[in-house]
């Protein structure tokens, strides 16, 4: 009896935790200043609180600085910031780090940008700041950097930790369009530069940049990931991606080339067309994690190719979307799969876009997924947020789209939480003023539950137990349900709240065919009685 009373008290307790996890759900927005910025970092401390790093664009080149540091609680209340300050040049935080061997104390890696007068006193070096729980900055180190380098500008650097605790980062220098140099530069956790190593293999001026450099999990040997590259060849691959290992001296082991993938598809019909379809990876925002000793799992953005080749002329389709695949360690291609294929928007991967759970007893993981809509490469809001939760083994646990019906939300970093959840840091544009985009002076924390629900007690946020597109639309509008949700009918108004389209059944897709062009409401219905209404456009 002791013992079933045990467990009973242990179930409430269990419950009560949840219920407060609940509780724990937000989407907020923060002001930051009158500059723009473009890049933001995350991590949640061991307190369970959030702290945030947000580079300004005060110069317009994405990633100018300077920085500032920003603390949230579990709830989302902000609970203090302060500037990254250094009296003769700005520091961009490209990286945050709890301190492998200091609790609550944190590092925040990246570069220091200096702006004189003249172009030729533009230069970078890499710095490193330690900061407290408190976000009191404790060390600002600008690391020796070489003389001869300090002419060069530089892309932004990615860092990890190597298996000797010191941060390393890949860094591209150019001094032309066309002069690159690559190095491997390793510092202390004091910022004293330990060695710097150039790589010596063929750098072309197309997409030279570090895209991603991450740390094996058995060998703890450091990998890279390049994009830009073109088959001489086959001028119709596209982008060829090189995978490397870097041994201990940082010699650079290419392991395998990625780029088109899948199995291509060919249909002939009746009248003579022959349509193909194949997937190219593409170059945005990919992210690299080990998924366990034997696997990695890649997040990037793919191309997806049509050829229609008819008698009289041919066509060619691209859409952008995001995919999610795993590779074994030499880069093999293991599992994928494509998140959403959007038509006439552009699914894009933030520069963090993928966050790994916690191994439960079975050992098992489960991957959250992020990725954001953008019709014709303009800013114009509401755009879509789309977070996935997937097993391991990629079945959808439940897929959600976010949205504020007044400003576009740019996702820029996801991490999980230690509840099971993920948090989504990102900038929020409001307004349309091209070639500026609008006033762009606030970040945004969205905070989801395991489940993906958010507060209940929040406002500003929209969600959508689905997604739909293309919008606007032409023919048939599309719609994709999380597993965890049953629709039962989908219906389309006009503006004057006549019903024009109604379904019951095949409540995928529904067809826009016919309809005057204009403002449509899609009203979707689940099996528990919900309702939800969106705007949809008819072309």
């Amino acid at each position: 009896m002791k013992t079933i009373k045990t467990i009973a008290s242990l179930a409430l307790m269990l419950s009560c935790l949840s219920s407060m996890a609940q509780e724990r759900g937000f989407f907020r927005t923060y002001p930051s200043d009158d500059n723009r910025f473009v890049r933001s970092e995350a991590l949640e401390t061991e307190n369970h609180d959030y702290i945030i790093a947000i580079n300004d664009d005060l110069y317009g080149y994405g990633y100018s600085g300077p920085a500032k540091l920003f603390k949230l609680s579990a709830e989302g209340e902000l609970l203090n910031s302060v500037a990254v300050d250094d009296p003769d040049v700005f520091c961009v935080i490209t990286n945050i780090f709890p301190h492998p061997f200091a609790p609550e104390t944190y590092i925040g890696a990246g570069l220091s940008l200096f702006h004189g007068t003249e172009p030729s006193s533009h230069f970078t070096v890499p710095c490193l700041i330690h900061f407290d729980d408190e976000l009191n900055i404790t060390l600002m180190k600008r690391v020796d950097w070489p003389d001869e380098l300090k002419n060069s500008n530089a892309y932004i650097p990615k860092f990890t930790f190597d298996k000797d605790w010191n941060l390393t980062g890949e860094y591209v220098l150019y001094t032309s369009n066309t002069s690159f140099r690559r190095f491997y530069a390793t510092m202390s956790l004091d910022g004293e530069l330990e060695r710097i190593v150039e790589d010596s293999t063929d750098i072309q001026p197309t997409g030279c940049g570090p895209e991603a450099i991450f740390r094996y999990e058995k060998s703890r040997q450091l990998g890279t990931f390049r994009f830009g590259y073109v088959e001489p060849n086959n001028p119709n691959a596209g982008h060829i991606h090189k995978l490397f290992r870097l041994s201990d001296d940082f010699e650079p082991e290419e392991v395998n080339r990625l780029y088109r993938f899948g199995n291509d598809t060919i249909h002939h019909d009746t009248l003579g067309y022959i349509d193909i379809r194949y997937n190219i990876l593409d170059s945005g925002g990919t992210t690299i994690i080990p998924l366990s000793d034997t696997s990695l799992l890649f997040s990037m953005m793919v191309d997806e190719h049509w050829y229609r080749y008819t008698i009289d002329s041919n066509l060619f389709v691209s859409d952008h979307s995001a995919v999610l695949f795993t590779t074994d360690t030499l880069g093999n291609m293991d599992q994928y799969t494509i998140v959403g294929s959007y038509n006439d928007s552009i699914e894009i991967t933030p520069l963090q876009s993928i966050a790994v759970t916690k191994s439960d007893i079975m050992g098992h993981k489960d991957i959250y997924h992020c990725c954001y809509s953008q019709y014709d490469y303009s800013w114009e809001y509401p755009n879509t947020i789309t977070i996935t939760k997937f097993t391991d083994g990629f079945d959808v646990l439940w897929r959600k789209t976010y949205s504020d019906p007044e400003a576009y939300l740019e996702p820029q970093h996801l991490i999980a939480t230690h509840d099971g959840g993920c948090l989504v840091i990102g900038s929020v544009t409001r307004g349309f003023n091209p070639p500026n985009y609008g006033d762009r002076n606030e970040w945004f924390a969205l905070k989801l539950e395991a489940d993906g629900t958010v507060g209940t007690n929040e406002t500003g946020i929209e969600v959508r137990p689905y997604a739909f597109w293309p919008n606007p639309a032409h023919d048939r509008l599309q719609l994709q349900y999380s597993p965890d949700v049953k629709p039962t009918s989908i219906e389309l108004y006009d503006l004057q709240g006549r019903l024009v389209r109604s379904q019951r059944n095949d409540l995928e897709s529904i067809n826009m065919g016919g309809l005057p062009t204009g403002t449509y409401t899609l009203r979707v219905t689940l099996e528990d009685g919900k309702a939800y209404s969106d705007k949809v456009v008819k072309e």
